[in-house]
């Protein structure tokens, strides 16, 4: 079967590059995406997948507009790419519907230096605004603090050299967002209404967001190509949006056509050109899954071996690459350390041997 680069070249009358180097120690940079926004639900009950969630969030806010009152505040968790901003977006499109004009904020971690830039965010609300900030969890101690007074009293408290400077807030509604949950402080925590964890999204959910997705850009898509990409997005819209136009600009170069209509083989080939696997899987990974098996006979290794053979930063191999391995089941963690699974062997073709990790 001739690769991605072989039809390439040959559609070109070229002959074929040598492989591409990657270097598996840095992390890629995330692709720009044009146009990302046109996909965005403005209503909860538009979002695709995370019936449960929706409901619950719908109800609410409901609750909240019946009683007259600003909306209790929101906390969200769940992996990066997961759509945490839609949620937001899609409150706020909640709160309009049902009557209430509201105005969406958004505020990085990094525009809170001190309580003073808290106070400045915060007295540019209006009467049932949404603050969202994300990555909460990474907001400075003293300013988690802070915000303990401006949810629960509304009011926050700046300190100056005259003394500190009580600021009377609106009644406003904070939509907090983060991958570490655990790392937001308690007291903080405890003073949502609302909690919510956005679980993965399952393919078939990923394949109708595509579609949604190419309706409005003007994308033609086919279902099956539609699925072949979700299955190698990691259960995650982000990373199928970007997969999408990866395809698509794989298939503008090979066919000199920019309203051809993508199909599986399409998908499939666009995938493999960009070095992931129908798994999902990109270099790096399978990197780490071969050097388990070659050189650890599968495990367990520990956690500073393993990234001092790989060249990886614990830090990296923790927080980057793990996270999906271990979500896919190609990847244990025990108390002796990593350990691959029989999955592990069956994704990069190796034969499972007889006694895996000790057992039968």
């Amino acid at each position: 079967m001739t690769s991605a680069n072989e039809r390439l070249a040959a559609k070109r009358g070229t002959e074929v590059p040598p492989p591409r180097v990657r270097n598996l120690h840095v992390v890629p940079d995330e692709p720009q995406i044009a146009n990302v926004e046109t996909h965005r639900p403005v209503r909860l009950a538009a979002i695709t997948g995370q019936r449960e969630l929706t409901d619950r969030l719908a109800t609410h806010l409901r609750s909240a507009v019946r009683r007259g009152r600003a909306a209790g505040h929101v906390l969200l968790d769940g992996p990066s790419g997961y759509g945490k901003t839609t949620f937001a977006k899609a409150i706020v499109g909640e709160l309009e519907a049902l009557g209430v004009a509201s105005t969406l904020h958004q505020v990085m971690p990094n525009a809170l230096p001190d309580m003073r830039a808290l106070a400045v965010e915060l007295s540019a609300l209006a009467p049932n605004d949404v603050l969202f900030l994300d990555e909460v969890h990474s907001i400075r101690k003293v300013v988690q603090e802070g915000l303990y007074n401006a949810m629960e009293d509304g009011i926050v408290i700046v300190p100056g050299e005259d003394g500190a400077v009580t600021v009377q807030l609106p009644p406003f509604t904070l939509v907090a967002a983060t991958t570490e949950p655990g790392k937001v402080l308690a007291p903080l925590r405890n003073r949502f209404a609302f909690a919510g964890h956005i679980e993965a999204y399952a393919a078939d959910d990923l394949a109708q967001l595509l579609l949604l997705h190419c309706e409005e850009a003007g994308i033609k898509l086919d279902v099956d190509a539609a699925l072949v990409i979700a299955n190698s997005s990691r259960n995650t819209p982000r990373l199928a949006i970007n997969n999408l136009h990866k395809v698509r600009t794989y298939s503008d170069e090979v066919t000199d056509d920019l309203d051809a209509v993508l199909d599986a083989e399409t998908a499939r080939q666009g995938l493999e050109y960009n070095g992931l696997d129908k798994y999902g899987l990109d270099d790096r990974d399978r990197r780490v899954l071969s050097v388990l098996l070659d050189s650890f006979r599968g495990g367990a290794i520990g956690l500073n071996p393993f990234a001092s053979t790989l060249g990886y930063s614990t830090a990296e191999l923790t927080g980057d690459v793990e996270p999906y391995l271990i979500q896919a089941g190609l990847l244990q963690l025990r108390g002796r350390g990593r350990c691959a699974t029989r999955a592990t062997y069956l994704v990069l073709d190796r034969k499972v041997p007889p006694m895996l990790n000790g057992w039968r």
